[in-house]
């Protein structure tokens, strides 16, 4: 929801939609392999906000790797910037592509 909002605003520029993207891009891959203790939790009590759940069938799984790699595919086949040279130029002009001031790399 936030990526959607971010993308819509008039002010952003090509380079730093690009960026916002591929970020929300390793958040997630970083999120394949970790389990959300308060899913777990929810999943082991089964309440959640003092609500009783009531589950039909099997319990979902707390990570949800398949999910999070459809996400990640999609993503990548709506925003592609393989051998792109217009993105890739356009890049520079992103301020959070930047290095930070002081650091001794770029």
């Amino acid at each position: 929801m936030r990526l959607s909002l971010y993308l819509q605003k008039k002010e952003i520029s090509l380079a730093d939609a690009f960026t916002t993207v591929y970020a929300t891009i390793d958040l997630m891959k970083s999120m394949k392999t970790k389990e959300d203790a308060v899913v777990s939790e929810v999943l082991d009590s089964g309440v959640f906000m003092t609500v009783r759940l009531t589950f039909k069938g099997q319990k979902p799984k707390p990570m949800n790797e398949a999910l999070i790699n459809k996400l990640i595919e999609i993503l990548h086949h709506r925003f592609p910037t393989d051998h792109c040279p217009v993105i890739e130029a356009s890049l520079i002009s992103g301020l959070y592509n930047w290095p930070c001031p002081g650091a001794d790399t770029i």
